[in-house]
């Protein structure tokens, strides 16, 4: 049993990686028609991006998981995960649970002042300038912010960009950067194959190749995934030079 839950979430779709490769795996051994893989998600839908949702559904069917939708895992006895969901508490038998852990802002963000209402604890800014709503001076990025869309790493170059951008812009009284949400979030559907989900705040796909489906999986996003982002991220983004 592998579990996903909604946001607040950090990186939510990293969360499918240990379930797609296990199958892939336990397919390759023989072993996969033996075994009963279940995939319990808070949402009726598996991704708020249809076309991501789409993806991974085609790749869940293609293994056999059966999926437990609108339940959420609320405690563990013994070998046995309990479920709550529409028509109630449920229990499940499990030799293996994959859980993803709740999420949850820094007690630091209310108790210095900075969340704010609706914020949920978490950093309270303009999802847009990513500037803070009552502390103009303070600006939020990453995970700790409350800026309405999916927290992954991906999105964070972008942010930090605009925040850079804004902070320019506010000295010398020019018109802000808006931040519509795009955000990248690789979804491993085997051992050497993947899809690139990249998306805004709009749940539109943004692809960043033109005239290429970086949503459907391919070996080719996982060698760009295992090889050539890692560099991009130590010697370019890091070193500040993208």
């Amino acid at each position: 049993m592998f579990t996903l839950h909604d946001q607040p979430a950090s990186g939510r779709e990293t969360a499918l990686k240990p379930l797609l490769i296990a199958c892939d795996r336990w397919r390759a051994e023989g072993a996969l028609d033996r075994i009963d893989v279940v995939l319990v998600h808070e949402g009726e839908a598996l991704h708020p991006v249809p076309r991501i949702a789409a993806e991974v559904g085609r790749h869940l069917d293609r293994y056999g998981v059966r999926t437990i939708a609108r339940s959420r895992l609320v405690a563990i006895e013994g070998d046995v995960a309990v479920l709550e969901g529409p028509g109630g508490a449920r229990r499940e038998r499990v030799a293996l649970l994959h859980v993803l852990p709740p999420y949850a802002p820094q007690p630091l963000v209310a108790a210095s002042g900075l969340d704010g209402p609706g914020s949920g604890g978490f950093v309270d800014v303009d999802p847009d300038p990513l500037r803070h709503r009552a502390h103009p001076r303070i600006w939020g990025v990453g995970d700790g912010a409350a800026l309405g869309d999916g927290r992954t790493g991906g999105a964070l170059r972008h942010q930090v960009r605009i925040v850079v951008d804004n902070i320019r812009h506010a000295r010398a009284g020019a018109r802000l950067e808006r931040y519509d949400g795009y955000t990248v979030a690789p979804i491993a559907t085997g051992r050497r194959s993947l899809s690139f989900g990249e998306y805004d705040r709009q749940l539109r796909v943004r692809g960043s190749i033109p005239l290429v489906d970086e949503v459907r999986s391919s070996p080719v996003w996982h060698l760009v995934d295992r090889y050539a982002l890692p560099r991009t991220y130590w010697r370019g983004i890091l070193a500040g030079r993208l």
